[in-house]
């Protein structure tokens, strides 16, 4: 089906009377795709800044807690897990071992 010239002369009319709608349309788009391209880009950066910062505080990967106590043989499990390190809460406060 071939479109005539009357049909391109109507589309560039209405382009025409309605160029700030257009305008205002394709500025929301390139303001989404600039959004979205800084969310992707950023992201290794802020998964590298938090687990550098985790790792500076000693933020733990879990938290193991016994209202009866920990028997030894719990103390050596936790320990061997990833990590390793062992943080536990006495009663004169926070003590670091590991």
């Amino acid at each position: 089906m071939v479109m005539g010239s009357a049909w391109r002369k109507n589309n560039l009319r209405e382009l025409r009377r309605s160029l700030g709608r257009w305008l205002a349309i394709l500025a929301i788009i390139a303001l989404g795709i600039g959004f979205f391209a800084g969310l992707k880009a950023s992201k290794p950066a802020m998964l590298l800044t938090a687990e550098d910062y985790l790792g500076e505080t000693g933020f733990y990967d879990f938290r193991l807690i016994s209202t009866l106590g920990l028997t030894q043989e719990d103390v050596t499990a936790a320990a061997q897990t990833r990590g390793g390190g062992l943080r536990h809460r006495g009663r004169r406060g926070h003590h670091r071992r590991g």
